[in-house]
C-alpha cells in the first residue's frame, strides 16, 4: 500500500497543502503575539488607572482631615459641635465609613459614627504615628472577613499652638475598587485583585467573600507580585485558573505598600486568534478533501490504467512471455514515450533470446569438447604430478641412502686418520701430521654435513620424531660449556643462568641446537673475545640465547640466515661452514614449539635466542597425545591408550633409588620405564605423583599395553613381582573422551577407585 503508485499521487496532494498549513499556522501565531503585546499594554494600564483613583482616593481623604483639622469646631473639640458637622460631611461621601476626632489619651471625642472595633485598633495606630510625625498617616489594611471587605484608618494631627491636642480621622472602605471593576467593561473572565505587602488579599473581583482576608504569600502569582511589584506575568491564579496578569505598586507617600493586579485568561485573549485559525483550518480541510478526490478520479483515468498496462505487461515478460506488449497508443506524454520503450524492449529481447539459443547450442558441443580435452589434460597432469612425487622420493631415498653409503666407508677412514695421527701404525714426521689434520678436518666437516642432510631431510618428511622429557634447562648449558672448554682457545665463556621452570623437551636435540649456536659463536669471534650463553624467563617461555663479540652480521643479510645453504660472513670465519646448520636450529626449535630469533651488529656481535615452552601437564599431555595422534594415522590406527601409575611408591622401589635425590626419582622412574618401552610409547612424570603412559593401540586390545607396562616395570622397580601390586587405569581415545586432562582425570580415577576396592 504505502509503494503503490496511487498513494504517492495523493501524498503529493496532501505535501501541496502543507506551505498553505504552514502559512496558516504562522498568520495565526503572528496575530496572537500581537494580541499578547496588545493585551499586556492593556492590563498594565487598567492596573495604572486603578492606582491612580487608589492615590487620588488617599489624598482626598488627606485634603479634607487637613482642612477638618483647621475648623474651629474641631479645634474646640467640642462633641457637641463637631458631631453634626461630620455627620454632614459623611453622607456626601459613599466610601467614607466614619469621621472622628481622637484625643491624645486615645480616647474618641466626637465621631459620626459608633467606632467599630477593627476601626479602633487601626486608628489608634494611626493617631500614635500622626502625633509623632505632625503628618497625615494611614494604617495597614484592616479585614472585615464577615462582611468580605477591607477598610484603611487616615488620619492628621490637630495642633493648637505648638503642641498636638487631638487627631482628625476617616476609615476608607477599600470595596470601592469592587464597584470600580464591576463598572468598567473587563473582558469575560478578568479578575481584579489588591493584596498588602504580607499577601493579604483585601479587594478582589469577583468573588470577594471567598477570597478576602486570606492570605496567600506561597501561591506563585503571589510571590510573583511582591518580589517584582510591576510588571507582566502569565502563572496560575490563586483559584488555579491559569491567566495572564499585570500588577502594579499602590503608591502613596503616606500609605503601607500594597499592590494591585488585573488578570485575564489566555484564552480569552486568544479567542480571536483561535476562531480565525479553526475556521481557516476547516477551509482548507474542504480544499484538501476536494484536490484528493480530483487527483484519485484524474490520478485513475490519465495515470494509473495506462501504468497498470505497463505492469502487466512487464510481469509477463519476466515471467519469460517474450512476446508481451503494452497494447497502448503510443502519444507525446512520458508514459507514451515509456510504453513505447518498452515494446521495443521486448521485441528486441526475443530477438535476442532467440540468437542466444543458437549460440546456447553451439556453447553446449563446444562444451563437450572442451570436457573430452580436460578429461585428457587431468590424466597428463596426474601422471606428471605421480611422476613427480616418485622423483621426490626417489631423492629422498638417494639422500638417505647415499648419507648411509658415505658414512660407512667415512668412519672406516676417521678410524684410519686416529690409528695414523696418533703413530699406533708407526711414526710420521711433521708434514705428514699437518696434511694428514687437513684430511681429518674435512672428514669430520663431510660426516656433520651428511647428518644435517640426513635430519633436514627427516623433518621435512616428518620421519624425525622427538623423545621430549622433562628437562631442566640450565643444568644441559652447563653440560654443553664443558665440553667446549678445551676447544675456545684464549676466548671466555660465560653463563647467566637464572632460575627457571623445566621444559619439555628432547635433549639430545636441544643439546644439538645449543651446540650449533656455539659453534657458530667460536667460530666468528676472535681470540680473546667473549662468548655468553644466558638462560632466563620471557613472556612465560624458557628462552636461551647465544651472544658472543665477534664481527656481527650485516643488517641486510640477516634473512638469509635461516636460509638453505646461505652462508653469511664465511671471509671473517676460520672454516666454511655447511648452510644448513642454522635451517636445521629453527626446525629444531619450531617442532618444540618454540621460536628463533637473531639481533646482530657489525664489529659488536651477534645474539641467537631460542625460545622454549615450559613443562606443564596440559601442555605436555596435549603435545604427547597430538604427536601419537600424528604417529596413529601413518599405520592405521585410531586410538589412544592414555594409563596413569601411582609413580611415588614406584620411584621407591628403583634400584638406583638411593643414589636418586628424591625430587628426581619420579623423573628418573620415566627415564628407567621409557627404556623398556617401544620407541613411539610416551611416558612422563604428571606432578605430584604420577606417572601417564600414552600408547597408540587398537580399542580392542588395550588390555595388551597393560599387561607389557607390568612387564616392564618388573625390569625397573624391586624386589621382583612388586609391579603385580601397582594399581592403573586407562582411558582410551576417542571411546573416553577427546580431551587429553578429562581422558587423564578419567585414568587417575580409576586408579583411586582399585585401591579403594582392594
Amino acid at each position: 500500500m504505502w509503494s503503490s503508485l496511487r498513494f504517492r499521487l495523493m501524498l503529493l496532494v496532501l505535501l501541496a497543502v502543507v506551505p498553505a498549513l504552514w502559512f496558516l499556522f504562522s498568520t495565526t501565531s503572528w496575530y496572537r503575539q500581537l494580541m499578547m503585546t496588545g493585551i499586556q499594554s492593556e492590563l498594565l494600564r487598567w492596573t495604572r488607572l486603578a492606582a491612580v483613583d487608589h492615590a487620588q482616593m488617599l489624598d482626598g481623604a488627606g485634603q479634607l482631615l487637613a482642612t477638618l483639622a483647621e475648623l474651629p469646631e474641631i479645634q474646640r473639640r467640642d462633641p457637641a459641635t463637631c458631631r453634626p458637622l461630620l455627620e454632614r460631611l459623611l453622607k456626601d461621601r459613599p466610601f467614607y465609613l466614619n469621621l472622628g476626632v481622637v484625643g491624645t489619651d486615645g480616647q474618641t471625642i466626637c465621631s459620626a459614627l459608633p467606632v467599630a472595633s477593627p476601626a479602633e485598633a487601626a486608628m489608634r495606630s494611626s493617631l500614635e504615628r500622626a502625633v509623632r510625625t505632625r503628618a497625615l498617616t494611614v494604617s495597614e489594611y484592616a479585614i472585615d472577613r464577615e462582611r468580605a471587605r477591607a477598610t484603611v484608618t487616615a488620619a492628621y494631627p490637630v495642633v493648637s499652638g505648638d503642641e498636638v491636642q487631638a487627631a482628625v480621622f476617616t476609615e476608607l472602605d477599600m470595596s470601592w475598587l469592587h464597584q470600580l471593576a464591576a463598572e468598567t467593561d473587563l473582558p469575560k473572565g478578568t479578575v481584579l485583585m489588591a493584596m498588602d505587602r504580607r499577601g493579604a488579599i483585601f479587594a478582589r473581583y469577583p468573588d470577594p467573600e471567598r477570597w478576602v482576608g486570606r492570605s496567600l504569600s506561597v501561591a506563585p502569582i503571589v510571590q510573583t507580585i511582591l518580589a517584582r511589584k510591576a510588571g507582566v506575568a502569565q502563572s496560575f491564579d490563586i483559584d488555579g485558573t491559569e491567566r495572564l496578569f499585570g500588577f502594579t505598586l499602590l503608591e502613596s507617600p503616606a500609605a503601607p505598600e500594597a499592590f494591585l493586579s488585573v488578570g485575564i485568561p489566555p484564552s480569552v485573549v486568544f479567542s480571536r486568534p483561535n476562531q480565525i485559525f479553526r475556521q481557516g483550518l476547516l477551509w482548507l480541510g474542504v480544499a484538501s478533501v476536494l484536490t484528493l478526490a480530483a487527483a484519485w478520479v484524474g490520478g485513475n483515468v490519465f495515470v494509473l490504467q495506462r501504468v497498470k498496462a505497463l505492469v502487466g505487461a512487464t510481469t509477463r515478460l519476466a515471467a519469460g512471455d517474450l512476446e508481451a506488449r503494452t497494447g497502448l497508443k503510443y502519444g507525446a506524454g512520458e508514459i507514451d514515450h515509456l510504453a513505447r520503450t518498452f515494446d521495443e524492449m521486448a521485441g528486441t529481447l526475443q530477438r535476442r533470446d532467440e540468437q542466444l539459443r543458437s549460440a546456447a547450442e553451439a556453447l553446449r558441443k563446444a562444451h563437450e569438447e572442451l570436457e573430452i580435452r580436460v578429461q585428457e589434460r587431468t590424466a597428463d597432469l596426474r601422471m606428471a604430478n605421480k611422476q613427480l612425487e616418485d622423483v621426490s622420493k626417489l631423492k629422498d631415498e638417494f639422500v638417505s641412502i647415499v648419507s648411509h653409503e658415505l658414512r660407512t666407508p667415512l668412519v672406516s677412514v676417521k678410524g684410519a686418520l686416529d690409528l695414523v695421527l696418533d703413530a699406533t701404525l708407526g711414526p710420521i714426521n711433521d708434514e705428514q701430521h699437518e696434511y694428514l689434520d687437513i684430511v681429518q678436518g674435512n672428514v669430520n666437516r663431510l660426516s656433520e654435513l651428511i647428518t644435517t642432510i640426513l635430519d633436514v631431510s627427516k623433518i621435512e618428511s616428518g620421519r624425525l620424531s622427538l623423545v621430549r622429557q622433562r628437562m631442566d634447562v640450565p643444568r644441559l648449558i652447563e653440560a654443553s660449556l664443558k665440553s667446549y672448554k678445551g676447544l675456545s682457545g684464549s676466548r671466555t665463556f660465560t653463563a647467566e643462568l637464572a632460575q627457571v621452570p623445566a621444559v619439555f623437551a628432547d635433549p639430545n636435540r636441544i643439546l644439538q641446537v645449543v651446540s650449533n649456536l656455539i659453534t657458530n659463536a667460536v667460530k666468528f669471534t676472535p681470540e680473546q673475545g667473549t662468548i655468553t650463553v644466558a638462560v632466563a624467563p620471557q613472556d612465560g617461555m624458557v628462552a636461551v640465547s647465544v651472544q658472543d663479540t665477534g664481527v656481527g652480521i650485516a643488517e641486510g643479510d640477516l634473512p638469509k640466515l635461516f636460509q638453505r645453504f646461505s652462508q653469511v660472513g664465511e671471509k671473517e670465519a676460520k672454516r666454511k661452514g655447511t648452510g644448513l646448520g642454522l635451517v636445521l636450529c629453527k626446525q629444531l626449535v619450531e617442532l618444540h614449539r618454540g621460536t628463533i630469533t637473531v639481533s646482530s651488529e657489525l664489529g659488536k656481535g651477534t645474539r641467537f635466542t631460542f625460545t622454549l615452552p615450559p613443562y606443564t601437564t596440559p601442555f605436555v599431555l596435549q603435545e604427547s597425545l597430538e604427536e601419537l595422534l600424528e604417529a596413529a594415522k601413518r599405520t592405521q590406527q585410531d586410538a589412544v591408550a592414555v594409563i596413569a601409575l601411582d609413580g611415588q611408591s614406584l620411584a621407591e622401589g628403583l634400584a638406583e633409588a638411593s643414589a636418586v635425590a628424591p625430587p628426581d626419582r619420579l623423573e628418573h622412574l620415566a627415564a628407567s620405564l621409557r627404556k623398556q618401552l617401544l620407541e613411539d610409547e610416551v611416558v612422563l612424570s604428571v606432578e605430584p605423583q604420577w606417572l601417564a603412559v600414552l600408547s597408540i593401540t587398537d580399542p580392542n586390545d588395550a588390555h595388551v599395553v597393560m599387561r607389557r607396562l607390568r612387564i616392564a616395570l618388573e625390569r625397573v622397580i624391586t624386589p621382583p613381582g612388586a609391579s603385580a601390586s601397582v594399581s592403573m587405569g586407562m582411558a582410551v581415545y576417542p571411546a573416553d573422551g577427546r580431551d587429553i586432562q578429562e581422558l587423564f582425570s578419567q585414568a587417575a580415577r580409576s586408579v583411586a577407585a582399585e585401591r579403594r576396592s582392594s
